[in-house]
């Protein structure tokens, strides 16, 4: 449909966080309303939320994660309409199945699945959802020592062949006493799960 879906946040930390969202049609320059979520879903701006993911399916439906009443705690929204038509959105549920569930990613595979990576309990975690059965994966983990700084350094995507690539700022020396980050490539399959990575990049404390 030629539309640019846009999600973006408006925050002050500690206590005053705020998301929105809108279209705009490119053809004539048409502009949907600003939605803000945190009215639609009844969250206050006290809740803390880097939730700002965004991705269109094939069949037209965006994708988008969304702030919960609970800090640092993401949700997974989904238009009730192709092309976000009329701006209205289901909750599909949490990001994380318990706890916190930071920073998400999402990427669709070419069988239609989401997968989202999300910062967790000092790592990067991995969960999918599969649109037709609404069932959730189990939870992997796609990179350990992902905390502090590193925490929104990561991102995801898949490929036509239905592998998922993420890539991750990971501390190499976390019981070291010292933040030496690398950033890590890693690719999933659905038979032999993440691959062990592969090191892009790598720094140490003094040069960071």
């Amino acid at each position: 449909q030629d539309r640019l879906h846009v999600s973006w946040q408006r925050a002050w930390y500690p206590s005053d966080y705020e998301q929105f969202y809108r279209s705009v049609d490119l053809g004539t320059g048409t502009m949907s309303a600003i939605l803000n979520l945190n009215t639609m879903l009844g969250v206050p701006l006290t809740a803390r939320s880097n939730a700002q993911a965004l991705h269109v399916a094939a069949d037209g439906r965006v994708w988008m994660t969304g702030p919960t009443a609970s800090n640092w705690q993401e949700t997974l929204l989904v238009s009730n309409q192709p092309y976000a038509a009329g701006s209205t959105f289901s909750v599909v549920g949490s990001i994380a199945p318990s706890g916190q569930g930071q920073n998400a990613r999402i990427a669709f595979d070419a069988f239609g699945v989401l997968h989202t990576i999300y910062y967790a309990g000092n790592q990067i975690r991995h969960r999918s959802h599969d649109p037709v059965t609404g069932t959730w994966s189990a939870v992997s983990v796609v990179a350990p020592h992902g905390g502090g700084s590193m925490a929104r350094a990561f991102d995801l995507r898949a490929d036509v062949l239905g592998g998922v690539h993420a890539i991750a700022m990971v501390n190499t020396t976390p019981t070291g006493g010292a933040t030496n980050p690398a950033l890590r490539y890693t690719r999933r399959d659905a038979i032999s799960g993440w691959s062990p990575g592969i090191d892009v990049g790598s720094w140490t404390q003094a040069q960071i």
